[in-house]
Order: structure tokens, then C-alpha cells, then sequence
């Protein structure tokens, strides 16, 4: 019987030998990847704030439309309030008032405007007692 040939193994290097230009390789794709996520990065931020924003302009729009019919009752009022014959039916009721004589001289005294549990804190703000020397 003839020997078994067996083939021959050659063992190589077990480090593969560096590539020239696989460094260069590598830089590229790594830039051309960044300047395709960057701008699909950036592109969905600004999709977001729009978002956002378009959300802010519906709840101010709403606002808006509150303070229109806010100011429309108001005006309503305004046009009731300032009638004069409705101002002196209101002094005559609520009040009190009545017109003056021709001849009639009246004399208002000079007390603020407040209830009358604040005035003893008025006169001690005010270092009078008796409330004669206001400002």
C-alpha cells in the first residue's frame, strides 16, 4: 500500500494585513453618514417645534376670541352705564341723590372713599386721628 499524501497546510499570518486606504475608507463613509443624518436630525427638530408652535397659536387664537366677546360685554355695559339719564335714575335709587336747588349751596366733606372699617387704619396711616389732614 502506498503512504497517504496528505496536503500540505501552509499557516499564514494570523493578523491580517492592513489595507492600504481602509483608514481613507472609513473617514469617507463616516462623513457621508453624517451628512445624511445631520440634516434628517435637524429636519425633525424643526418638525417638532412647528408642532409645538402651531399648538401655541390655536391656544392664543382661543384667548384672542375670548377677550373679543370679553370686551364686546364690556362695551355693553360701558354704552348702559354711561347714559345719563341711567346714571341719575342709579344716584336716585341706589344712592340716594337728589338735584341740587338753584340757590342751594352743598358742601361734600372730604372722606375717602372706603369702608368704614378702614378708616381708623387711614387716619393712623396718615398720623391724624381725627382724619382732618389727609394728603
Amino acid at each position: 500500500m502506498a503512504p497517504i499524501r496528505r496536503p500540505r497546510v501552509v499557516n499564514g499570518p494570523l493578523v491580517k494585513p492592513r489595507e492600504p486606504g481602509r483608514f481613507g475608507d472609513l473617514t469617507r463613509m463616516t462623513v457621508l453618514g453624517l451628512l445624511l443624518a445631520v440634516p434628517a436630525f435637524l429636519y425633525a427638530g424643526l418638525q417638532a417645534k412647528l408642532h409645538q408652535y402651531r399648538g401655541e397659536v390655536v391656544v392664543l387664537e382661543a384667548r384672542i376670541d375670548q377677550l373679543d366677546e370679553q370686551r364686546r360685554r364690556l362695551d355693553i355695559e360701558l354704552a348702559s352705564v354711561s347714559d345719563l339719564g341711567r346714571i341719575e335714575e342709579l344716584a336716585g335709587e341706589i344712592a340716594g341723590l337728589v338735584e341740587a336747588e338753584q340757590d342751594q349751596v352743598v358742601y361734600l366733606p372730604r372722606t375717602p372713599v372706603a369702608p368704614t372699617r378702614d378708616l381708623m387704619f387711614l387716619a393712623e396711616a396718615t398720623g391724624d386721628p381725627d382724619g382732618r389732614n389727609r394728603p
